[in-house]
């Protein structure tokens, strides 16, 4: 099966290093054996939305392939679409599925936006102390999948998936630095000459300094002049205003993803 989403095959980068990538013809099954509970490193990618009667054939494909859902506590589904196509979408809302849109921005070339902050120092992630504040950063006091604890051991193990790929370099990881405290983060890995961004954050603490804006931009220009990027690519949520900031310093909408999410919160 032949990706057609920027997002998609970016998204791959990280499934075929952390995971197992099994394509079935009409759809591709992604599975992290290491992070079982982890949605979107455990689900399916459909190559067509879904059409009448998929409901069914879906949830069964969900079981055959990742496990049960009453085990597991969730199911994740996309599908291979670039211009927001839901297909025939009702029946897995009714379900209690949660629909997921967001947008796909890629740029050949970044510029600073009006809210650069030159005060801020943006630099690779390079000692343990670096690594240990990625949890810090990300965490959110508002998280929907669990409690604090669920959520920092989640943080925890995303970081040592993240420093793996560093260390095997198809990455970099940077944090921005104030007063010398790390104030945001984020990663940039990569596939011969296409690279995604992952995760960008910003400390709660210091928020609408610039913080976001600037960490793309002097990120960006690094992997540009010295890993060969010809492409960056980042996903945001449709709604946020995350989507802004990176149009701030040049990326633009190129798709829309729709993605299907559904979970027992009693399990988390």
């Amino acid at each position: 099966m032949k990706i057609k989403s920027l997002a998609l095959r970016t998204n791959l980068i990280f499934d075929k290093f952390s995971g197992e990538v099994t394509d079935r013809g009409e759809y591709l099954v992604i599975k992290t054996v290491s992070r079982p509970n982890y949605f979107w490193g455990n689900y399916l990618i459909m190559k067509e939305p879904p059409s009448d009667g998929d409901l069914k054939k879906w949830l069964d494909l969900s079981e055959k392939e990742i496990g049960p859902k009453d085990e597991r506590g969730f199911i994740a589904l996309t599908f291979d679409k670039v211009n927001g196509e839901q297909g025939v979408i009702q029946p897995f809302i009714d379900f209690g599925f949660a629909v997921q849109q967001s947008t796909v921005l890629a740029t050949e070339i970044v510029h600073q936006s009006r809210k650069h902050n030159p005060k801020l120092i943006v630099r690779p992630l390079s000692s343990d102390d670096d690594w240990e504040n990625y949890v810090d950063i990300h965490f959110q006091p508002d998280w929907e999948y669990g409690g604090d604890q669920s959520q920092k051991q989640f943080l925890a193990n995303e970081a040592k998936e993240h420093k793996a790929m560093v260390d095997a370099d198809l990455g970099l990881r940077f944090g921005v630095e104030l007063d010398g405290k790390l104030v945001g983060e984020t990663g940039i890995y990569w596939d011969k000459h296409i690279g995604r961004f992952n995760n960008v954050g910003t400390h709660r603490d210091f928020r609408r300094q610039g913080v976001c804006s600037t960490l793309i931009y002097e990120a960006s220009k690094i992997v540009f002049e010295t890993k060969g990027i010809k492409t960056l690519v980042m996903e945001a949520d449709f709604e946020s205003h995350a989507a802004h900031i990176y149009e701030s310093v040049g990326f633009k909408p190129k798709e829309k993803l729709i993605s299907l999410e559904w979970y027992d919160k009693t399990k988390f």
